[in-house]
């Protein structure tokens, strides 16, 4: 069987993986990345933070993460926001892409990359494939807003130009509530 890389592993001796480690492991050997799980975030994630800039000194770590939003399990979705966009600026400034775990956290990634650009390897990506294409429309349709905005005082968008953006399920049109 053909070993493939692995771009993010908890399996240590992979030949081709990078190693995904807590702040509180040390690498024997080998390449790995390193960030602050949503799952075990806790109050005191920001002396967590300092601990792993520390760490990302080790030209070994090649991404920064596991890290991300969970809306399932792990502490308030405010404190995993404020976790992911330190990590993100670290890994940005050290040029290492982010490796996301995102679990009924796509509205924030959404929020995230309308205002950020930078590399992400989206770990265990099992959404349905029209969620990925949705997060490139997004950034065109905004890419356009952005650009037409000094032309058009207002803009009148008709029909389902945003059904990709809304679960009909969390939107209720106007006339119906």
């Amino acid at each position: 069987m053909l070993d493939l890389p692995d771009f993010h592993t908890h399996a240590p001796g992979k030949t081709l993986g990078i190693l995904n480690l807590g702040i509180a492991e040390s690498p024997s050997a080998g390449i790995y990345s390193m960030g602050l799980h949503p799952w075990y975030l806790d109050g005191n994630w920001e002396k967590d933070i300092e601990i792993l800039t520390k760490k990302l000194e080790d030209l070994r770590i090649l991404a920064v993460g596991e890290c991300g939003f969970d809306g399932i399990r792990g502490p308030d979705l405010a404190i995993q926001k404020a976790a992911f966009e330190a990590q993100a600026a670290m890994a940005k400034s050290l040029g290492l892409p982010i490796i996301l775990h995102c679990v009924k956290g796509l509205h924030l990634l959404q929020e995230f990359l309308k205002k950020h650009s930078q590399p992400i390897i989206w770990h265990g990506f099992n959404l349905h494939p029209d969620a990925g294409k949705s997060l490139v429309r997004e950034k065109k349709i905004v890419r356009w807003l952005d650009h037409v905005a000094a032309d058009a005082s207002e803009i009148y968008l008709l029909g389902d130009v945003f059904d990709f953006w809304f679960e009909y399920k969390h939107a209720v049109p106007r006339g119906y509530v």
